[in-house]
């Protein structure tokens, strides 16, 4: 995972276990998610988060997917501390 936070938010890896999904969400899109990043809104502001999914002892394979997010928080747009799940 590489990000450009600047403070605006924070990133964690965690299991997928451990992570609340809303009531009446989607299901996941494959079963066998382990674990899900969850981007947790500290200030305003805008920045960049590239996601990488690959196996942890191919490190030297390019990754299956990427996927970039520009994630953006507003003014009084979110508590700090708030969650957005990608899994």
């Amino acid at each position: 995972m590489e990000t450009d936070r600047d403070g605006v938010v924070d990133v964690t890896v965690e299991p997928a276990t451990t992570v609340l999904r809303p009531a009446g969400g989607p299901p996941p899109r494959r079963a066998a998610c382990r674990r899900v990043a969850v981007v947790r809104a500290m200030q305003p502001g805008t920045v960049a988060i590239t996601l990488s999914l690959r196996r942890p002892w191919e490190p030297e394979r390019p990754p299956r997917e990427v996927r970039r997010l520009e994630v953006t928080v507003g003014q009084g747009g979110a508590d700090p501390g708030s969650q957005h799940h990608v899994g």
